[in-house]
């Protein structure tokens, strides 16, 4: 990867974390809180660029309905991080590690209330 996506990775990283949509590191505890909520998508990236989600998913060449399950935490993969990094100028393994972060305490949260 080139510096230029790096610093670009590092920024969008940080103004996550700035708007505290993600947090630098795992709470204290069992059971870690989220890294990322996936509407910071929206909120920290399509928002301040004037872009819909719809407008978002045309660019994508993917279903609004796509675009929408990625926001709500429940459509990340491959693919839509590729499309995602090209969009946002970003790297497609910041969409998918946060995507597994997500899936990943969430699974852990539900598998603690069924013992």
């Amino acid at each position: 990867m080139a510096d230029t996506e790096s610093d670009s990775d590092a920024a969008a990283l940080q103004k996550m974390i700035d708007a505290g949509l993600v947090v630098a590191a795992a709470e204290p505890g069992p059971m870690p809180a989220p890294l990322w909520r996936p509407v910071a998508l929206l909120e920290e990236f399509l928002r301040p660029l004037g872009m819909t989600q719809s407008e978002a998913a045309r660019r994508m060449e993917i279903p609004l309905n796509r675009l929408n399950e990625v926001i709500r935490g429940r459509g990340g993969n491959g693919g839509t991080a590729l499309r995602l990094a090209k969009l946002l100028n970003t790297d497609p393994e910041i969409w998918m590690n946060l995507q597994n972060q997500w899936n990943l305490c969430h699974a852990a949260r539900a598998a603690t209330r069924a013992s």
